[in-house]
């Protein structure tokens, strides 16, 4: 996500451009979504998680990523709302 080398903006910059493009992967949205919460445009990575779920339904990884964000929001409601989803994705993969 660019992080390490402090290029989180950029990534962001190009992840956007190819989705625009019309890049199809079922990662791209959890993966910016996580470069917008690395960049703490809670938001944005909300909105990237959700659009993640119509990709990835049921994945714990989204649905954890969720949890983490609306702790960093401070909304404890949502977070254990998606931390549930997240452990119950969880056993249905096991």
């Amino acid at each position: 996500y660019g992080q390490g080398q402090g290029k989180t903006k950029k990534a962001i910059e190009y992840m956007e451009k190819a989705l625009s493009y019309g890049f199809k992967n079922k990662d791209a949205y959890l993966n910016l979504g996580v470069a917008y919460g690395i960049s703490k445009n809670y938001t944005k990575a909300i909105e990237c998680f959700t659009k993640a779920l119509t990709t990835m339904p049921n994945s714990p990884k989204v649905y954890q990523n969720l949890a983490i964000t609306y702790q960093q929001i401070g909304d404890a409601q949502k977070m254990n709302e998606f931390a549930n989803k997240a452990a119950q994705a969880r056993k249905q993969i096991q």
